[in-house]
C-alpha cells in the first residue's frame, strides 16, 4: 500500500488568480488522465466489478489547490511515480503569471505501508516526506520510505529513520531519489541495476557493519572512520563478489552517482536500497534476493 502526497510550489501570481487557477486545474486533469491510462491498461491495477466492469486500485484522497494524495497498490508506486515526474516535468506557468525561475518546482512524498495502516497516519507520513521534499531545489523532488509497522513512530519520519538505521544527526537530503544532475527515472535505474548486483545478504551485513563501525551514527562519523568502513565495505564487496564486479558495486554505492551520497553520508545509497528493496523493480529479475 503506498499513500503519496505532491505540492506544486508556484511563484507569487498576486492579481493573476484565476489564470493560474486555470493552469493547475487543466494540469492536474492531465496528470490524472495519464494515471488513469496507466491504470486501465496495467492488468495488477485493476480488480472485478459488476458485470464486465472493473474497479481501479487507485484512490483519490485529495484533489484540491496545489496538492494532490493518492492511494495505491505499492508495488506499483516507483512507477506512477515516474509517470508522475514525467508529467510535472512539463508544467509550465502561463507567461502572465511566471514570476519566478524556476517557473513552478514540485515535492512528492513517496510512504510505503501495511495495508492496515489508517490513512490518517499515511497521510502524516506521506505529508513529513514532501515537506522534507520540498527543501530542496530540483523542478522534481522525491523522498520516500518504507514504513513496515502499522503504529505510527513516535517522533514521526525522524525517529523512525533514527531507529531503522542506526542514525544520529541527518541530512534530509541523504534520502533524496532525485539529484541535481539527474532525474528521478535515472537515480531509480541505478538503484535497480545495484539491486540486481548486490545480494541482499550482503547488503544487510555491510549495514550492520556500518552500524556497529561507529557510535557517531552510519556514515555521519569522522573523516577516518568513513573511510575505515568504506574500505572495509569494499574489501567484503571483493570478496563475495569478486574483485571485478564487487569493484563496479562499490563504484556505484561510494562513487557519488546516487543523490543522496555524500562525502559525509556514504552509506545513504545503501540503506535507501535495504529500506526500499522490496519496491523498486518487485517483479524483476531475482538475482539480488540471495
Amino acid at each position: 500500500f503506498g499513500a503519496m502526497r505532491l505540492k506544486a510550489m508556484a511563484g507569487n501570481s498576486t492579481g493573476k488568480l484565476s489564470l493560474l487557477s486555470k493552469f493547475l486545474r487543466d494540469s492536474q486533469t492531465d496528470v490524472l488522465a495519464a494515471l488513469v491510462d496507466y491504470a486501465v491498461k496495467t492488468a495488477c491495477m485493476r480488480t472485478p466489478g459488476d458485470g464486465d466492469e472493473f474497479l481501479l486500485r487507485l484512490e483519490t484522497l485529495l484533489w484540491g489547490g496545489d496538492e494532490m494524495v493518492f492511494a495505491l497498490p505499492a508495488f506499483a508506486a516507483f512507477e506512477i511515480a515516474g509517470i508522475l515526474a514525467g508529467e510535472l516535468a512539463t508544467w509550465r506557468l502561463p507567461a502572465d503569471v511566471e514570476t519566478a525561475k524556476p517557473p513552478v518546482t514540485h515535492s512528492i512524498g513517496l510512504l510505503f505501508a501495511n495495508y492496515k495502516t489508517p490513512i490518517r497516519q499515511l497521510r502524516l507520513m506521506a505529508d513529513e516526506l514532501a515537506a522534507e521534499a520540498k527543501g530542496e531545489r530540483q523542478r522534481i523532488n522525491l523522498h520516500a520510505f518504507a514504513m513496515e509497522s502499522v503504529d505510527l513512530p513516535d517522533g514521526g519520519l525522524d525517529a523512525a529513520r533514527r531507529r531503522l538505521f542506526g542514525l544520529g544527526e541527518a541530512p534530509g537530503e541523504m534520502f533524496s531519489l532525485t539529484g541535481a544532475t539527474q532525474d528521478f527515472a535515472a537515480v531509480l535505474k541505478k538503484l535497480i541495476d545495484l539491486k540486481k548486483r548486490l545480494p541482499r545478504s550482503l547488503a544487510m551485513n555491510l549495514a550492520l557493519a556500518a552500524r556497529d563501525w561507529t557510535t557517531g551514527g552510519v556514515g555521519l562519523a569522522a573523516a577516518n572512520t568513513r573511510d575505515e568502513w568504506q574500505k572495509h565495505a569494499t574489501g567484503e564487496l571483493g570478496r563475495v563478489l569478486g574483485k571485478t564486479a564487487g569493484e563496479g558495486v562499490a563504484q556505484a554505492l561510494f562513487g557519488g552517482g546516487l543523490p543522496g551520497c555524500s562525502d559525509k553520508t556514504r552509506a545513504a545509497p545503501l540503506l535507501q536500497l535495504l529500506n526500499l528493496w522490496d519496491y523498486i523493480d518487485p517483479f524483476g529479475p531475482a538475482a539480488g534476493a540471495a
